[in-house]
């Protein structure tokens, strides 16, 4: 800076001593112009004015010429110029002068417009330059400036994105506990609620029995023979006692008068004293579920592998109660089912809401060892068990099923508006296509096609009264599967028992109608497994929406799901599962009957017979039956291969041994 400031200095002083020196270039000659002016109208340059008088002539006397010479000549005098002659002299000396002067003058001119010119530039290049070196020296002192500048910008724009990623996930954060509050709020009001109905009717029923007590107490006994009519009419009368008045309770008479001895009293209890019977009653119905498998099993098997099937059915049941119990029921509700059974002390239905639940993910094992039958060894079926108690099961029902209990809040399916009442889906659907996974990856293989056959898959040696017995049986199970789906209120117990068997009775006839259009030969064994099929297809496809529909809508959904699982298990035999009849006909009864149940949901559910359908629930409803088919295959197929890093599992041949 201080150069500059030298430079810009240096430059001004030129600058200013230039424009002296044109200034008094230009003032000389200016002078000089003067001064040949003014010499030119000097006298000097003038002729004598006519006033002057002539020279004196001397007095001496003319010479006389010599003889022969000639006369000399006589001076003459000099004539005298006039005034005008002078001034015509002297302007034309002038303009001489002037015409000399011009060129000079305009050489001059030019030179003091080029020297202006040329200043003028030198200014502008100072100038120039000396603005130049202030911007280079701004510029680099702003670079410097800002550079710091930038590291500051971006600390500042990282710790923004930091706030700012802070602030989205703890706000998320708080939006989720606040939606848990909400839901915990509401569940608390609605115990509550019920709490207080409960004890407004333990007040009614404390009120009866006081007055049946006090009934009781002033009743006499039989009059004899020899007392009065009159006073046995007066004091027959029973007596109010000091609480009923105090209650002021205006008895009619004729609840006053006196009562027969063989009449007794009759006791109204409220509706949810019969809830924790109505669910102690629907978990026996549903372990029932397990002996109807294991006969729908047993009807197609060869009798030295039924008391096989028995006891691995049986160690299936095990493995499944404890794992579920344990650990299952935590990860599907988060409560442990142990707390939860003894949490409440009132030997209510939330007692034994996860012993039912144990019940439920019995089913779901028992159906995938009977899809599996006689294909893996014992250890495999065990190591299913377990997957599917500990996980599978689990993990979908957290998803649709998750806000039946009191911890947890809804799962993502059950948010969305997804709807399962009695586990079409969640149960039956997610158990098929788990084992539709093991189906396609450990496939059957017969030695000799004489002893299965091809057209049914049955064993010459096989039970068919088996598989009727197993209809009653599972007909028996499904009213405790569906009527333990309603908690504490147990006002739509016959409408669900009527929706359940009218469904099933719908789907084995429809079964029965398509045995007859088919014009088989075997109408005798193969029949009655046909039947049996169709029957468990009904009571799946009814599960969904048994709480939602009515009678007729039960009956269409049952013919529906008889025609659709034999078209769905011939499909099986062709396309997946070839040359494993029995358990092509349970995955369609269990999968393809759970995705119309599902489906019937948004299609049947709504309010009156027959109305027209929620489209937009239809829409969730498929997209549930999507994650269920999803979520079980992958985990299938994940297991399966598990398994086979684990230990190498045997293919069972289908033949009786020598």
């Amino acid at each position: 800076m201080e150069n500059l400031h030298h430079s810009r200095a240096g430059g001004f002083s030129l600058m200013s001593k230039s424009r002296s020196l044109a200034g008094n270039l230009q003032d000389g000659l200016w002078f000089a112009l003067c001064v040949l002016l003014a010499l030119s109208m000097s006298p000097a340059y003038s002729a004598a004015p006519a006033t002057a008088k002539p020279p004196a002539q001397p007095a001496t006397a003319p010479a006389v010429p010599a003889a022969g010479s000639a006369a000399p000549a006589t001076a003459q005098p000099s004539t005298p110029v006039s005034g005008a002659a002078a001034t015509v002299q002297i302007s034309a000396q002038g303009k001489k002068l002037l015409a000399l002067i011009e060129p000079i003058q305009r050489e001059i001119q030019g030179k003091f417009d080029d020297l202006n010119a040329r200043i003028a530039a030198m200014e502008v290049d100072v100038k120039v330059t000396s603005l130049r070196d202030s911007i280079s020296g701004l510029s680099d002192s702003m670079k410097d400036s800002f550079s710091g500048v930038d590291g500051k910008i971006s600390e500042l724009r990282d710790n923004l994105n930091k706030l700012g990623q802070d602030t989205r996930g703890n706000t998320k954060s708080i939006e989720e506990l606040k939606a848990k509050l909400e839901e915990t709020a509401i569940r608390v009001y609605e115990h509550l609620l019920k709490g207080m109905d409960r004890s407004a009717q333990i007040d009614k029923l404390t009120t009866r029995l006081d007055d049946l007590e006090a009934m009781l107490s002033s009743r006499r006994p039989p009059p004899k023979a020899s007392s009065e009519p009159a006073d046995e009419s007066k004091e027959a009368k029973p007596k109010q006692t000091d609480d009923a008045k105090a209650s002021g309770e205006n008895k009619p008479e004729a609840e006053d008068s006196p009562k027969p001895a063989s009449a007794a009293p009759v006791l109204r209890l409220p509706q949810q004293d019969f809830a924790p019977v109505g669910l102690l009653l629907a978990t026996l119905l549903s372990y029932v579920a397990a002996v109807g498998f294991s006969l729908l099993e047993s009807a197609r098997l060869e009798r030295w592998a039924v008391a096989t099937a028995g006891l691995r059915n049986l160690l299936v049941c095990t493995v499944t109660f404890l794992a579920y119990f344990s650990v299952g029921y935590w990860v599907m509700y988060g409560e442990f089912a142990a707390t939860a059974t003894t949490a409440y002390q009132d030997n209510g239905w939330r007692e034994m809401f996860p012993l039912f639940q144990v019940g439920l993910a019995m089913v779901m094992g028992i159906a995938v060892a009977t899809v599996l039958s006689d294909r893996l060894s014992m250890g495999a079926y065990l190591y299913l068990a377990a997957i599917l108690a500990f996980l599978v099961y689990p993990l979908f029902g957290h998803w649709a099923w998750a806000s039946r209990g009191l911890v947890l809040g809804k799962g993502w399916l059950e948010a969305l508006g997804f709807a399962d009442f009695a586990g079409a889906t969640v149960v039956h659907s997610v158990a098929a296509w788990f084992a539709l996974a093991w189906v396609w990856r450990f496939p059957v293989t017969h030695e000799d096609d004489r002893a299965v056959d091809e057209k049914d898959g049955v064993s010459p040696a096989g039970n068919p009264v088996h598989a009727s017995l197993a209809v009653f049986v599972l007909w028996l199970a499904w009213f405790g599967l569906v009527t333990g789906q309603q908690e504490d209120d147990t006002r739509q117990t016959v409408a669900l028992i009527v929706n359940t068997s009218l469904a099933m009775a719908a789907a084995v006839l429809a079964a029965f109608i398509q045995e007859l259009r088919s014009k088989r030969d075997d109408a005798g064994e193969g029949l009655s497994y046909r039947l049996a099929y169709g029957a468990v297809s009904g009571l799946v496809a009814v599960s969904a929406a048994a709480n939602g529909i009515t009678a007729l809508e039960a009956v269409v959904i049952g013919l529906v799901a008889g025609l659709l699982q034999p078209l769905a298990s011939k499909w099986l035999v062709n396309r997946v599962v070839k040359q494993d009849r029995q358990a092509a006909d349970l995955i369609a009864a269990l999968g393809f009957s759970g995705i119309w149940g599902s489906l019937c949901v948004g299609l049947l559910g709504t309010e009156g017979n027959f109305a027209l359908p929620n489209v937009a629930q239809t829409g969730i409803q498929a997209l549930g039956v999507v994650a269920a088919f999803a979520f079980s295959l992958a985990s299938g197929l994940v297991a399966a291969y598990a398994w086979q890093w684990l230990s190498k599992p045997r293919q069972v041949k289908s033949e009786q041994p020598g």
